[in-house]
């Protein structure tokens, strides 16, 4: 009997360090709480340098930052943001340059926002913890799906939709001939494609040939500018820069994704191509209004593209007034206006109701215009452009102009009321 009652005792004892064991492996060290997906993960941003891979709708993505910040109970926040670009590298040595690095904000993959936070919840265990779900912004909603660990997150963003895809359809390029009734023949009409307003108190002095300088409207000359023949486009005929526009662009579909692909023949093959889907983005801001979204490099490299030294203006001035202008549009869109075509010199508005303008008005151009302005009051630069243009003989009469061309800029800018640019296209779906 003495021996059974210590049987049952000691299996007693057995039993109880069991469950001590049992209970003490469920829960964190310390016995406190359950252990939760995710508990281990510290707060961290993920680049493409470390540890990135971000997608959208499985094709890569780069030029972003994911941050992850942990939660209780197995949940977390994943941010996405636009990396931070740095263009120092393409900045002109200026010779007064004082070794300031220009970094700029740029727009996340979500259209339409600079950076999108949203909730997750994890699930998985020691190697990686997954989430997915659904999210929404300000502009759109989208799927998401992802891993993250402590050294790597995966992220792709799928089923990207507008909240507002009252835009998204496919335009296309419209005729660039007219029919001319006076002289019963079909001639190129810039307004077709190009909308073109510039008003200012100022004109341009020009002379034609007659000796004696004239005033003309500034528009004027910029009409007559873009439709010279002076563009060499392979064929061994110049064309003006309104012909080779309509050429080359063929259409552009804005997505109800937010995404932005224009259709283009292919300088090298002749053929028509799409961009990549990924190189801009938008958003409609209002009902006359879109934000549109684009590779910064892009822009910084046109604006800073062949740009000269010069004695006379301080080119780091120049650059700061431009980022100045630049920057705030690179994270929350460029301003572009959309609304009826301006048919004729005139403004009389086009009667085709599917005929859409796309351009940039007075409050987007015209502070730039102005930082820019004093590299036109400058010889030195003048000089440069005017040089240029004498050794390309397809600018011909126009090489000749250039000099009180320039030089009258800086005061029709700064008498400038109203200037829009743009193209004009047809929507067809």
């Amino acid at each position: 009997m003495k021996n059974l009652f210590a049987y049952v005792f000691l299996m007693a004892g057995a039993l109880s360090m069991l469950t001590a064991c049992s209970s003490d492996g469920e829960n964190e060290p310390g016995g406190n709480h359950p252990v939760a997906p995710g508990d281990g993960l510290q707060t961290k941003t993920y680049t493409d340098a470390d540890g990135l891979s971000l997608s959208v709708d499985d094709e890569p993505v780069i030029g972003q930052t994911v941050t992850f910040t942990p939660a209780a109970g197995g949940t977390g926040t994943v941010t996405i943001a636009g990396a931070p670009f740095d263009f120092d590298g393409m900045m002109m040595d200026a010779g007064d340059n004082n070794g300031q690095a220009f970094v700029i904000p740029t727009a996340s993959v979500i259209p339409g926002s600079a950076s999108v936070s949203f909730p997750v919840v994890l699930s998985g265990g020691e190697d990686g913890y997954s989430f997915d779900g659904t999210a929404s912004s300000n502009y759109c909603t989208f799927t998401y799906a992802g891993s993250v660990a402590a050294d790597t997150m995966v992220l792709n963003i799928s089923n990207i939709a507008l909240k507002d895809a009252s835009m998204a359809g496919f335009y296309e390029m419209p005729d660039l001939l007219e029919y001319n009734e006076t002289w019963e023949t079909e001639e190129p009409d810039m307004y077709n494609v190009v909308r073109l307003k510039w008003v200012s108190e100022k004109g341009v002095p020009v002379d034609f040939g007659m000796g004696v300088p004239m005033e003309y409207p500034i528009e004027s000359i910029l009409g007559i500018t873009f439709m010279m023949p002076m563009i060499d486009n392979g064929s061994g005929e110049p064309q003006s820069l309104v012909s080779v526009l309509h050429g080359m662009l063929k259409g552009v579909t804005l997505g109800a994704d937010g995404s932005v692909t224009a259709k283009y023949v292919d300088a090298a093959t002749g053929e028509e191509v799409d961009s990549h889907k990924g190189f801009a983005r938008y958003v409609v801001a209002d009902d006359h209004t879109l934000r549109l979204f684009v590779d910064p490099a892009a822009i910084i490299k046109s604006t800073v593209a062949n740009a000269a030294k010069s004695r006379s203006v301080d080119m780091n001035a120049l650059f700061q007034g431009l980022m100045d202008q630049v920057v705030p549009m690179l994270a929350n869109g460029v301003p572009v206006n959309y609304g009826p075509c301006i048919a004729d010199a005139d403004g009389n508005i086009e009667e085709n109701p599917d005929a859409v303008s796309f351009y940039l008005g007075t409050e987007t151009l015209l502070p730039i215009l102005k930082v820019v302005s004093p590299v036109f009051a400058d010889q030195d630069m003048i000089d440069l452009i005017v040089g240029i243009a004498s050794q390309d003989p397809n600018m011909g009469a126009m090489a000749g102009m250039l000099p009180g061309i320039l030089q009258a800029l800086p005061d029709v800018i700064g008498t400038t009321s109203r200037i829009e640019l743009g193209i004009n296209l047809n929507k067809v779906s």
